[in-house]
C-alpha cells in the first residue's frame, strides 16, 4: 500500500471520529435541554399549585377606591336638552328659506316661508266647486217642485215613480250638502294656512339640519348622529345642555332611569357635575362608529354587539360646552369624599361585640385582626376604621375555610378567584353563615347588597 492510500485511509478515519465525537455532544446538549426544561416546567408547576392553594386578598386601597381606576365608566358627549324639528306640510310648496345650517336663532326668527300662490289658487278652484254644487242643489229643488205639481194635476193616479224621484233628488240634495261642507272646511282651512305661511323658531338655538331635496347642501350637522332625523329642519336649543352616554347591550341592566351620576371632565378629573339618568333609549341603537361608547378597561367586546343611548339631566350646566366629550359613572358615594379610611361590610366579621378583618401580616400569612370601627354608612353599607387597618394592607373575603398562618396570594385589581374550598357553597358575614349565591363577589364599580337597606360600593 502506497503512502498516499495511507494518509487517505487515516483522514477518513479521523474524520469519522469527529463526526461521532459531534453527534455525542448534540444528544448531550440535548439531553440537558430536556433535563432543564422538564425541571423548569415542574417548578412552575409546582408555583401554580401553590398559588392555587393560597388564599386571595386584595389591596385595600383597591377596596376603598383610593386607588382610581376607569372600570365601568362610560364616555358621554354633552348635548342639546331639547331639539324641534319641524315637518313640512303635505301638498304645500316652501317658497323661502331663511336659514342655513348652523345658523344660530332667536326664539321667532323666521325659518321658512310657504308658497301662496298655489293656496290662493287652490281656494278659488274649491270655491268654484261649491258654487257649482249649490247651482246643483238649487237645480234638484226645482225638479222636487215640478214633479209634486204634476202629483197634484193626477190626484187619484198612481204617484209611486213621482215617490220614488222625489226621493232620488233629495238623497242628491243631502250628498251634495255634504260635499259643500266639506269643501268649505278645506277653504277655511287653506284660508287659514294663508295666515300663517312663514314658520317661525319656538326655541334659541342652532339650525341642525335641513332636508330639502331642492337644495343638495342641505345635510345633517351631526350632533346626534346616532339617530335618523327625516324632518324637513330641526332645531337644537342653546344654553340647556343634558349630556348623552351609551351603554353596551350587554352591560343595560347596569343601568337604571332615576339613578345618580357623576360626570367628570376628561381634561381634568376633579371636575364634575352631577347628574339623574332621565332615559335609555332602546328603540334607537347607536352606529359603532358614532364615536361613544362605553369604555370598560381591557375590554372590546362592546364594539362587537349594539349599544344605546342614554340622556342625563344636569344639576348644574356651569362650565360645560355643546359637544364637550366627558366620562359617566353611577353616583354610589364616590363624589362626596369622607374622612377616614371606610370599608364595606361584606369584609367585616362582627364576633362577641368586636370586629375583626382577615388581613396579611409581615410574613404574608393570613391571620384573623381585631379592628375598631366607627360611624356606618348605611345607605352604602361602609364602616368607618379607626383602627387595626391601612390603606397598605391586604384583606380576604370572609368565608368558610380561613384559617391563621395560611399563604396569601395578593392581588391589586378587582377581580379575584373564590380559591378556598367551601364546604356546601357558603360564606361567613358578621358571623352568620348564609349561601354564596345570595352574596355576589363585588366587582369594580357595581353597588351590592347590603342587608336589604342599601348598597355598598366598591
Amino acid at each position: 500500500m502506497t503512502r498516499v492510500a495511507k494518509k487517505d485511509k487515516s483522514k477518513k478515519e479521523k474524520s469519522k471520529k469527529n463526526k461521532l465525537k459531534k453527534i455525542v455532544i448534540i444528544v448531550a446538549i440535548l439531553i440537558i435541554i430536556g433535563i432543564i426544561v422538564f425541571c423548569v416546567f415542574n417548578k412552575l408547576n409546582g408555583n401554580n399549585q401553590k398559588d392555587e392553594n393560597k388564599i386571595a386578598v386584595q389591596a385595600v386601597s383597591i377596596l376603598t377606591g383610593s386607588m382610581n381606576t376607569m372600570e365601568n365608566r362610560f364616555a358621554g358627549v354633552v348635548v342639546s336638552q331639547k331639539t324641534i324639528k319641524l315637518q313640512k306640510e303635505e301638498n304645500r310648496t316652501v317658497k323661502k328659506i331663511y336659514v342655513e345650517i348652523g345658523q344660530a336663532v332667536k326664539t321667532g326668527d323666521k325659518l321658512f316661508e310657504y308658497d301662496t300662490d298655489e293656496i290662493s289658487t287652490k281656494i278659488d278652484q274649491e270655491s268654484l266647486e261649491v258654487e257649482k254644487l249649490q247651482n246643483s242643489i238649487a237645480n234638484s229643488q226645482k225638479q222636487i217642485e215640478s214633479i209634486n205639481a204634476a202629483k197634484a194635476e193626477n190626484p187619484g193616479g198612481d204617484h209611486t215613480s213621482y215617490n220614488l224621484e222625489i226621493q232620488t233628488l233629495e238623497n242628491e240634495i243631502k250628498q251634495t250638502q255634504y260635499n259643500i261642507t266639506s269643501k268649505n272646511n278645506e277653504i277655511t282651512a287653506l284660508r287659514k294656512s294663508l295666515k300663517n305661511t312663514v314658520v317661525t323658531s319656538e326655541i334659541d338655538g342652532i339650525v341642525q339640519s335641513i332636508n330639502d331635496s331642492s337644495n343638495p347642501e342641505s345635510t345633517n350637522m351631526g350632533y346626534d348622529s346616532g339617530t335618523q332625523d327625516n324632518s324637513y329642519m330641526s332645531i337644537m336649543q342653546t344654553g340647556q345642555y343634558r349630556v348623552k352616554g351609551t351603554i353596551n347591550e350587554q352591560n343595560m341592566f347596569s343601568i337604571n332611569v332615576g339613578e345618580k351620576v357623576i360626570i367628570h371632565s376628561r381634561v381634568d378629573e376633579n371636575k364634575i357635575w352631577g347628574g339623574t339618568i332621565e332615559s335609555i333609549d332602546t328603540s334607537n341603537p347607536e352606529k359603532n362608529s358614532d364615536g361613544y361608547g362605553y369604555v370598560m378597561m381591557g375590554d372590546d367586546s362592546s364594539n362587537k354587539s349594539s349599544k344605546y343611548p342614554f340622556y342625563i339631566t344636569l344639576d348644574s350646566m356651569d362650565g360645560l360646552m355643546m359637544g364637550q366629550h366627558v366620562y359617566i359613572e353611577k353616583n354610589i358615594g364616590q363624589g362626596e369624599p369622607k374622612d377616614g379610611l371606610w370599608l364595606s361590610n361584606y369584609y367585616i366579621i362582627e364576633e362577641n361585640g368586636e370586629s375583626f378583618v382577615w388581613a396579611t401580616n409581615k410574613k404574608d400569612k393570613l391571620e384573623k385582626r381585631k379592628i375598631k370601627i366607627g360611624e356606618k354608612d348605611e345607605e352604602l353599607g361602609e364602616y368607618q376604621i379607626l383602627e387595626g387597618l391601612t390603606e397598605d394592607d391586604y384583606i380576604a373575603i370572609p368565608q368558610d375555610g380561613l384559617e391563621e398562618g395560611l399563604d396569601v396570594n395578593k392581588f391589586d385589581t378587582m377581580d379575584v378567584p373564590m380559591n378556598i374550598p367551601m364546604d356546601d357553597s357558603m360564606m361567613i358575614e358578621g358571623g352568620d353563615v348564609m349561601n354564596m349565591e345570595e352574596v355576589p363577589v363585588p366587582d369594580a364599580g357595581e353597588s351590592q347588597p347590603i342587608e336589604s337597606s342599601g348598597e355598598v360600593a366598591l
